[in-house]
C-alpha cells in the first residue's frame, strides 16, 4: 500500500511524536502506524476529557489504545476555565482546539516529545473549522491531511489494519450540536450524550442530536428517516427521558456541521 508506506517513512523521519488521540478512525489509525513505525516508547497518546467529549466515545478511546499496546495518558480540562469557551462564539472551536492542544504541548514537553500529531485528514478541509488555525499557531502537524489521506482511504486502510474503528461513525464534540451564541453548560451536553446513547442503542449508529433549547432537533441519514418516523413513539420517549421536553426529526437528514451553515450571515 503505496499510502502506508509513505506515512511510515514519514514518521519514521520524526522519530518521537505526541499524538492527540480521540478514539476515532482518523487518530486510531494514525496511533497504529505510529507505533508500528517508532515503537511504544515513542509515541506518547495524549486524550483530553473536557465536559465537550462523549463519555462513550472517551471509553472507547481507552479501549482502543489499550488494544494497540499503547500508554494513553489522559489529561483532564474544564472548559469554564477557558476564557471566551462557555460563550460560544463563532470562533468557539478555534478557541477550543487552542486551549487541547496547549494543554497537551505543555505534558507532552514535560516527557521529552517535541512533535505533536493530530489526525485532521484531506477531507477536513472543506468545513468551516476555525480549530485549524489553532494547530497552524502552535505548530501542529497533521500528517494525513499532508499526505493527501481521505477519510475514504484511511477506513480501507484501518479495515486492512483489523482495527474496529474502521467503520465507526464520525466523531464531533457536543458543542457543535448547541447553536452558536447559546452558553455551553454541562447538564445540556450530558443531555445531548445521553439522548445520542438511546438513540445509538435503538440501531440509530449515526445521529446527531442538536440542542435548541428544550427541543431536540434529531438528524439521521436521509435512508434512516422514515424509519425514525414510524417509530416517532420510542424516538421521542428516548430523548424525553433525557430532560428534553419536545423531539423534532430534521426532514433535511444527517449533515456534518449542519449548525456551521448559516456563519457569518446577516
Amino acid at each position: 500500500m503505496d499510502e502506508e508506506r509513505r506515512l511510515l517513512a514519514w514518521l519514521k523521519e520524526k522519530g518521537r511524536v505526541a499524538l492527540a488521540f480521540s478514539g476515532g478512525v482518523d487518530s486510531t489509525y494514525l496511533l497504529s502506524v505510529a507505533l508500528e513505525a517508532l515503537g511504544r516508547e515513542n509515541v506518547l497518546p495524549l486524550l483530553v476529557q473536557a465536559q465537550l467529549h462523549s463519555r462513550r466515545e472517551g471509553s472507547e478511546a481507552r479501549e482502543y489504545a489499550a488494544k494497540l499496546g499503547a500508554a494513553l495518558q489522559i489529561l483532564p480540562m474544564d472548559i469554564a476555565d477557558v476564557p471566551g469557551l462557555v460563550e460560544n462564539p463563532p470562533d468557539r472551536c478555534y478557541i477550543c482546539k487552542r486551549a487541547l492542544f496547549a494543554r497537551m504541548e505543555q505534558e507532552a514537553r514535560a516527557r521529552g516529545f517535541g512533535v505533536i500529531l493530530d489526525g485532521t485528514n484531506a477531507d477536513d478541509v472543506g468545513d468551516y473549522r476555525p480549530g485549524m488555525r489553532a494547530l497552524a499557531e502552535l505548530g501542529v502537524q497533521s500528517p494525513l491531511k499532508e499526505l493527501g489521506f481521505t477519510k475514504a482511504c484511511i477506513r480501507r486502510l484501518s479495515a486492512a489494519r483489523g482495527l474496529p474503528t474502521a467503520e465507526k461513525p464520525a466523531l464531533a464534540c457536543l458543542a457543535t450540536r448547541i447553536p452558536f451564541g447559546t452558553r455551553l453548560d454541562a447538564e445540556t451536553m450530558r443531555r445531548i450524550d445521553d439522548a445520542e446513547t438511546r438513540l445509538m442503542a435503538l440501531g440509530f449508529a449515526q445521529v446527531r442530536v442538536r440542542a435548541h433549547g428544550g427541543v431536540a432537533r434529531i438528524e439521521v441519514p436521509k435512508d434512516r428517516i422514515p424509519e425514525a418516523a414510524a417509530r416517532a413513539q420510542e424516538v421521542a420517549e428516548a430523548v424525553r427521558a433525557c430532560g428534553f421536553d419536545f423531539a423534532a426529526l430534521d426532514l433535511d437528514g444527517y449533515k456534518m456541521g449542519s449548525l456551521n451553515l448559516h456563519v457569518g450571515e446577516k
